[in-house]
């Protein structure tokens, strides 16, 4: 089993939006894999020790007691699995969210004369609003 890869990827200071989004997208593709592994690694667990893995066959019968023990361990693993797919779950409806915004910016500029000399200044100000409002 290999482990998500990410080495080609390089983060900038200056960033844009839509890089933004595809990262966080990414990162749930890859944890939503892990996830899939792990679901794959219990299922296999289970044919192992009912002897319906094509590939390896137990060295001797499971007990009621070893088919319940496996049955409460891979029910608290998957437990775990549905727990993170909902925070996976979150996050997604959270950028489709992000994604309906659009960012609009305001900037203020002062320009004053004193005692002969002028001064300049200026400030930004970000917001955003839901698409069509």
């Amino acid at each position: 089993m290999s482990l998500p890869n990410i080495s080609n990827h390089t983060l900038f200071p200056d960033i844009n939006r839509d890089d933004l989004i595809l990262l966080v997208l990414f990162s749930i593709a890859l944890e939503k894999l892990g996830l899939a592994h792990i679901v794959n690694a219990e299922a296999e667990k289970i044919q192992y020790i009912t002897g319906t893995l094509e590939r390896e066959i137990p060295n001797m019968k499971p007990s009621v007691t070893d088919l319940l023990n496996i049955n409460n361990a891979v029910g608290r693993i998957l437990k775990g699995v549905i727990e993170n797919q909902i925070l996976l779950q979150f996050k997604l409806e959270e950028i489709l969210d992000y994604l309906s915004l659009e960012i609009h910016v305001n900037t203020a500029m002062v320009t004053a004369t004193y005692n002969g000399e002028t001064y300049s200044d200026r400030d930004s100000a970000y917001y955003h609003t839901k698409e069509g409002g």
